[in-house]
Parts: C-alpha cells; structure tokens; sequence
C-alpha cells in the first residue's frame, strides 16, 4: 500500500510522469513494470475517489472550515468581468 501512496504523490503532489515514476521506483529497488505503475495509479486515484464521496466527512470538513470556495481549473473570466461568488456559495448550500 505504501508503493500506491508514494505512486499517487509522485504523480500528484510533484506532477511526474509515469515513466518518472516508474524510474524513481526502480532507482529505490522496487522492481515493477511501467504498466504495474499505471494500474497502481488507478487504484490510488480509486481510493481518493472513494474518501472524497464519504458524505458524511464531507459534510464535517464543510462545517469546521465556513466556507468553500469553487476553482475549476482552465476557465478565466471574461476581460471587465468581475468574480461573483455565487458558485461558491451554492455549493456550499447544496453541500452543507
């Protein structure tokens, strides 16, 4: 388990590649296929999956924290156009 964790920083906390992955494993000692190094990212992204749809913790992060605010990566706002919050503040509605 400790491969698939170390696989899911790699990939997502340091933006590495699978072939830089596999590479840095091999570099440790740990003997594993390139293809093995993708099917072990799937099962990391799997269990994020399944941690980020528990509801309930969900629900409890929401109350401690106040607030959420909403990115979406690659959109940018029209040129003069000014951020309303209004998307933050429905999911934080619907959510909570």
């Amino acid at each position: 388990m400790t491969n698939v964790f170390y696989i899911g920083q790699l990939r997502y906390g340091e933006h590495r590649s699978i072939p830089e992955i596999h590479q840095r494993l091999e570099s440790r000692g740990v003997g594993i296929a390139q293809r093995t190094v993708s099917d072990l990212l799937e099962r990391y992204e799997e269990l994020v999956a399944l941690h980020l749809a528990d509801e309930e913790h969900l629900q409890e992060r929401l109350r401690r924290q106040g607030q959420v605010i909403l990115s979406i990566d690659g959109m940018q706002p029209d040129v003069g156009t000014k951020y309303s919050g209004s998307s933050a503040t429905v999911c934080q509605e619907r959510c909570c």
